[in-house]
Parts: C-alpha cells; sequence; structure tokens
C-alpha cells in the first residue's frame, strides 16, 4: 500500500471516530476555555468532529497537487522518503491532536489540552528540521525563497544550516510547554517570526556568498 493510500486511510478512521462521538460531544466548546461565546457556539459539534480530519485530507491533497505539477518534480525521486516522513508527520500530528480534543470534550475537561498541541507542534517541528538537509529544491516542501529557488547550492547551505536551527527551535517549544505558564502562544509566535527572518537572511546570504565567488571568479571585466 502506498503512504498517500495510508494517510488517507487514517483521516477516513478520523472521520468514522468523530461520527462516532459526535452523538456525546457538546452542542457548544466549554466557557471554562475562554473561548468567546459566538466562536463557542459556531465551533460546535460538527466543527469540533469533523475540522481537524478535514484540515489533513486538505494537507494530503495540496501536497499531493503540487507535487503532480511542480515544474522540479523530477527531484522528487532524490527525497522521496524525507517527503513521504514530513507529511506522515504532518497527518500524525492533527489527528493526535484531533484525538486529544475529542477525549478533553468526552471527559468533560481539559487538564493536559494546554500541554498537547505546543508539545505535538514542537515534536513535529523537530522532525521536519531533521529532514530539512535532505529535502532537494521543489515547489512544495522546504525553505522557499528567491535565493534557495534561485540556486541549488544556495538551497542546499540553507537547508543544512536551517536544519539545527529547526530543531533546536522545536526543542525550545518542547521544553517551554512544560516551563512557561503565561504567554507561552506570544512567546512562541515571536520564536517562529524570528526563525523565518533568520532562514530567510541565511538564504540570502548563501546565495551572495556563490554569486560574490562567481564573479570573482570571472574576474574583471
Amino acid at each position: 500500500m502506498s503512504r498517500d493510500r495510508l494517510r488517507m486511510l487514517l483521516v477516513a478512521g478520523a472521520f468514522l471516530l468523530s461520527l462516532a462521538a459526535s452523538p456525546f460531544l457538546p452542542g457548544d466548546l466549554p466557557a471554562s476555555w475562554g473561548i468567546p461565546a459566538a466562536v463557542a457556539r459556531w465551533a460546535g459539534r460538527g466543527v469540533t468532529a469533523l475540522f481537524l480530519p478535514l484540515a489533513a485530507g486538505a494537507i494530503c491533497a495540496i501536497f499531493g497537487r503540487l507535487a503532480a505539477v511542480d515544474p522540479l518534480r523530477t527531484n522528487y525521486d532524490r527525497f522521496r522518503g524525507t517527503y513521504d516522513l514530513v507529511l506522515d508527520a504532518a497527518v500524525v500530528l492533527i489527528l493526535g491532536l484531533h484525538a486529544t480534543l475529542l477525549a478533553v470534550l468526552l471527559a468533560g475537561t481539559r487538564p493536559w489540552l494546554g500541554y498537547a498541541l505546543p508539545l505535538l507542534v514542537g515534536l513535529l517541528i523537530i522532525v521536519v528540521g531533521n529532514a530539512l538537509p535532505r529535502i532537494r529544491p521543489n515547489a512544495a516542501l522546504g525553505i522557499r525563497t528567491p535565493w534557495t529557488l534561485a540556486s541549488e547550492r544556495a538551497w542546499a547551505t540553507t537547508h543544512r544550516i536551517g536544519g539545527y536551527v529547526v530543531v533546536g527551535f522545536g526543542l525550545f517549544i518542547v521544553v517551554a510547554t512544560f516551563v512557561v505558564r503565561r504567554g507561552l502562544g506570544a512567546l512562541l509566535g515571536g520564536g517562529a517570526a524570528a526563525t523565518v527572518l533568520l532562514l530567510a537572511l541565511v538564504s540570502y546570504l548563501a546565495w551572495r556568498a556563490q554569486t560574490a565567488e562567481k564573479e570573482t571568479a570571472a574576474g574583471p571585466r
């Protein structure tokens, strides 16, 4: 069985789990979660049961479509295992969070939901960071800036350095999940923005270094 079909089977299983749990879910999300009343009413039983499985299915469909029309699709054979690993991890993250949400709603409490989301995200980021150095130029995965797409060497350098940066950020999230009690969302948002900016800078510097080498090798005109 192909990995694409296996992922879709997992998504289908999540839908079946949602259908089985739906009659027992609260009509609105609990007011104790601090969610605005209008949002809680909108995000009722149906949305809660179906939103995350739909998101997982949409990710599989979108990435499959991108891979099919990618002008660089011949590169996929060079990192097919890594591509599948990243998609697998993303689907498992979303469906794991979905199962956690259903369990919390059915139990009527939220003792560990606050830990589940950042912990799962941190673990996913660690997996992606480990995979980055093995990703080759493409339109679906990786650090795609004008500079990495203009040079395969800049792509390789950026993804090698980016792997360390992204794994470090994922470890930071995992640790912060259990250490930071207030303002975790703002802290992680700031860390994500800093990581994106840093990787963009790394990609530019890698491209600029290669350009400078070519200009030096060409000599004065």
